[in-house]
């Protein structure tokens, strides 16, 4: 597994796991993956969707999890800052004020910065992308009114809330 620094090695271990239990098992959640906290006799309750998503992606890949694992901040990154700057742009209204919002999450983000990047595969941080682009959707209803956005901004809440508790 990767080593991410400040113990976040075991958060690792934890999700591929789980991700490895559920592809080999075919559970949405196995019972007898590594839990962090606990025997595995009581379903984690940081578990939510996203482990299941990583699941049917570790399977549709024929990859195994943990390459997977190390790959998934590569291919979400661009869906990370393109919410964000999308979320910037509708909060801001302005391509300079939303530049400079987007080179601060990279100084700032999560009190690391840049390097926050390398843990989105993390439910939690995945569960953030979506508040930005959910806030963005808001945005644009309040300014339109098209109801179109307030849909999707619902679908996106309903999403966010099954993928990690944090985001209710």
């Amino acid at each position: 597994s990767k080593v991410y620094g400040d113990g976040q090695q075991i958060h690792a271990l934890d999700h591929v796991s789980f991700i490895r239990r559920s592809v080999e098992s075919g559970a949405l959640f196995p019972r007898d993956s590594f839990f962090r906290e606990g025997d595995g006799i009581a379903l984690d309750p940081r578990k939510g969707l996203w482990h299941p998503v990583l699941g049917l992606l570790t399977h549709a890949s024929r990859v195994s999890a943990d390459r997977l694992w190390s790959a998934l901040p590569s291919l979400a990154a661009f869906f990370a800052l393109g919410s964000f700057l999308w979320f910037a742009l509708e909060l801001c209204r302005s391509k300079v004020c939303a530049s400079l919002a987007l080179f601060a999450l990279l100084i700032f983000q999560g009190g690391e910065g840049f390097p926050w990047l390398a843990k989105l595969g993390f439910s939690k941080n995945i569960a953030q992308v979506l508040l930005w682009a959910l806030l963005a959707f808001l945005l644009c209803f309040y300014r339109s009114e098209r109801r179109a956005y307030l849909w999707a901004a619902a679908a996106l809440a309903a999403v966010g809330a099954a993928y990690h508790v944090v985001f209710s």
